[in-house]
């Protein structure tokens, strides 16, 4: 296997963000390479991973009422205010990539050039040289898999199966692990020229979902990494997802049942109140998902 050396440069590629910024660790590695051990250098990596039409914080904000205009400050996103002075020694990042539910959206890379792409970015961050847990949310966790499917491959380099070996833990919320119909709603708007986009078009149910539940498995049941999954509870309004679609706020759809969004492995939990898009925004600490999912994080580095 490829040995690293501490000189290995910090790349952030687009995409991926600095949760906090302002962290001494960030420098350090900048200064003496992503595998740098020195006194100060993160013990362990913390990353975040959106679903459909989320983003590197947005996804993350804290559960309240919104306000129009409001900008997006470090306060109002909790893996950035809440979880530094509990995870201290940790490098928390986040990763942004493009999944519209349509066409009409934008555009997004082809699954296969995506997950090189994704893989490359990780890499250049310098994940993959300490113990990593995976927060994701809906397809962002769908994403992750198909990393760990590519990089545990036999095909896969050295640096690609480093990678996969350094995923400790990973928490999903709302993650459609044996798919949803989410995708079909695009097709609402073929009258005027639109379909679902060629990534979302990867949650519908089949086949290709049980190879990734597979390796997961694998990984599990190999002692490699623990999993810990969130369900959501309450039917979710479609004008929060596909706002070009539906304007009627009272058409709500069950955007990933209980079975699929329970991978077979791990501890499962049910969140109450709680529909897809605001499963993962607590909006205090005392709630259950932010506590457990903490005390999730902070077992690994006890490990």
């Amino acid at each position: 296997d490829v040995q690293p050396t501490a000189g290995e440069p910090l790349v952030l590629h687009d995409g991926v963000h600095l949760m906090v910024p302002d962290a001494e660790h960030h420098r350090l590695l900048a200064r003496e390479g992503t595998a740098c051990t020195s006194e100060g250098a993160p013990v362990m990596d913390l990353l975040f991973i959106h679903g459909i039409r989320g983003g590197a914080f947005i996804t993350w904000r804290k559960l309240r009422p919104v306000v129009a205009q409001e900008v997006l400050s470090h306060d109002s996103v909790w893996p950035a205010s809440w979880l530094p002075p509990a995870l201290p020694d940790t490098r928390i990042l986040s990763y942004e990539y493009a999944a519209p539910i349509t066409n009409f959206e934008g555009e997004s890379l082809p699954l296969e050039d995506l997950i090189e792409s994704t893989i490359a970015k990780w890499l250049g961050a310098g994940l993959g040289h300490r113990p990593l847990v995976v927060v994701c949310h809906s397809l962002g966790g769908l994403l992750l898999k198909e990393v760990l499917l590519r990089c545990s491959s036999p095909a896969a380099s050295p640096r690609d199966r480093q990678l996969a070996r350094s995923v400790k833990g990973v928490v999903f919320f709302a993650t459609p692990h044996f798919g949803s119909y989410l995708a079909d709603i695009g097709w609402g708007l073929r009258h005027v020229g639109a379909k679902p986009h060629r990534v979302i078009q990867h949650l519908k149910p089949g086949p290709h979902h049980d190879e990734l539940n597979t390796t997961l498995r694998r990984l599990f049941d190999c002692g490699q990494l623990k999993v810990l999954s969130f369900g959501e509870t309450v039917r979710t309004p479609l004008i929060s997802i596909a706002p070009r679609l539906h304007q009627n706020a009272a058409i709500k759809m069950e955007v990933v049942p209980m079975e699929s969004a329970f991978p077979g492995v791990g501890d499962f939990m049910l969140v109450p109140g709680k529909d897809h898009i605001n499963i993962c925004k607590p909006a205090e600490q005392s709630e259950a998902t932010y506590k457990r999912t903490v005390e999730f994080i902070a077992a690994h580095l006890r490990d």
